[in-house]
């Protein structure tokens, strides 16, 4: 968290979540040429060493945190060559939660990680 705090400087010229997580590099490239568009590795823009920090540190919270282990099972989709993506996506995760905690100045909350978990397309075909 210190690294990100020493990167971050002042946290209200991210608007977004995203903003954040791409400003450390952990958002995908998009490739367009044409009618073609496809997103690919991480960017990997600003500090490496945080990247690097962050991606251990979501290494660790999937193994401590029920909520963010059932997200980063959710991006695997059951397929275990997709670990690696599940991680960069729980990483980026981290990093917007960071944020959150930064604007608000409260501590982690578990709970109002798995409230804020992104809906099933089954629970969203139920409210349509």
């Amino acid at each position: 968290m210190e690294a990100v705090l020493a990167y971050t400087d002042d946290i209200r010229r991210f608007r977004r979540g995203k903003q954040y997580g791409a400003y450390f590099g952990v958002t995908p490239r998009l490739d367009e040429s044409g009618s073609r568009r496809r997103t690919g590795h991480i960017s990997k823009q600003g500090p490496s060493v945080v990247r690097w920090l962050i991606v251990e540190s979501a290494w660790r919270a999937v193994r401590h945190s029920p909520a963010l282990r059932a997200f980063h099972e959710r991006v695997m989709h059951g397929q275990r060559q997709r670990n690696k993506i599940a991680i960069v996506a729980t990483a980026r995760k981290l990093l917007t939660i960071m944020r959150a905690m930064l604007m608000t100045g409260e501590t982690f909350n578990e709970s109002l990680v798995s409230e804020q978990a992104v809906p099933t397309r089954q629970s969203r075909e139920c409210v349509a």
